[in-house]
């Protein structure tokens, strides 16, 4: 009896802990409408307006904004960011003649240029061993192509996987810059959700892919006209899609048997999951305010 009552009161502690924020962080990062939407990677804010990055800490202040630099004088558009955990940033960039990640320090100061001749650098995560993740654009090209490219962060092609050939007969683009696709790294799993199937330029047809840190396929299961368009991986491989709006539900992906989405329990309705840190999911809370209060909260 004792035992059964103990029990029921870690129970009971659990599901306390899973609605009380472990830290809730008051942020200068700003959500304005018909602006840019913020978006959360590795403890840090961020706001992309195209031609520069700014950015904010994980305490909330701001930490620096950054234009990217090329060769010429041509515009350079930031088509992704993500955080090099330890050492810095990393940014997909594109202009008119170039095309490739420009790595930025801590502080926010470029450090390198790795150039990409071959596609556009759609979408880039950064895992935990330092090594970037790529989904490339390659456009409407019929020859075969790898989606995912691996490399240092010293600019070295390590490995290209998920082949264009694996792809319905009929798909057009797998990878495009935007939120229709994306790539999120992180506990030894890389995700990729990529259009699939005729007409997936048009409808909400989509791929889910799942590889390990060597490219090798776990799983891969359709995505078809689902509207959450955020993926968010944790540090334990963890994966969660949601969207950047209170009150509609979050959903953990299962792996095993039939891999299906699952709702979970979250925070109240006036909270949005806008990210993860480490085993931590970040929720943001919609206060009338045009700053960003985040709550990172146990995942459910």
């Amino acid at each position: 009896m004792k035992l059964s009552i103990w029990m029921l009161f870690l129970s009971g502690a659990a599901a306390i802990a899973q609605t009380t924020p472990v830290k809730t962080v008051n942020s200068e990062c700003p959500v304005i409408g018909d602006q840019p939407a913020p978006f959360f990677r590795g403890g840090y804010c961020f706001i992309n307006d195209r031609a520069s990055l700014r950015v904010y800490a994980p305490n909330g202040a701001f930490a620096f904004a950054s234009v990217p630099r090329l060769h010429g004088t041509d515009a350079v558009y930031i088509l992704d960011a993500a955080v090099d955990p330890g050492a810095g940033f990393v940014m997909a960039v594109s202009s008119r003649t170039e095309k490739g990640l420009v790595l930025l320090d801590q502080y926010g100061m470029q450090t390198d240029f790795i150039p990409i001749r071959e596609f556009y650098p759609a979408h880039l995560a950064v895992s935990e061993d330092h090594y970037i993740w790529v989904a490339a654009d390659f456009g409407p090209k019929s020859q075969d192509h790898m989606l995912v490219h691996k490399y240092s962060n010293t600019g070295k092609e390590l490995g290209s996987y998920l082949p264009f050939s694996s792809f319905p007969a009929g798909t057009i683009d797998p990878i495009m810059s935007g939120p229709g696709t994306t790539i999120v790294a992180g506990g030894g799993i890389v995700v990729v959700t990529a259009r699939s199937g005729p007409g997936s330029n048009t409808a909400p047809l989509r791929e889910l892919i799942r590889m390990d840190y060597s490219g090798n396929i776990l799983t891969r299961t359709r995505l078809d006209n689902v509207h959450e368009q955020r993926m968010v991986l944790t540090a334990d491989g963890a994966l969660y899609r949601c969207d950047n709006v209170a009150g509609l539900p979050v959903f953990r992906f299962s792996s095993s048997g039939t891999q299906t989405w699952q709702s979970v329990a979250k925070p109240a309705k006036v909270s949005a999951l806008f990210g993860s840190d480490q085993g931590d999911l970040v929720y943001r809370v919609s206060n009338n305010s045009e700053k960003v209060t985040l709550q990172w909260y146990p995942q459910p």
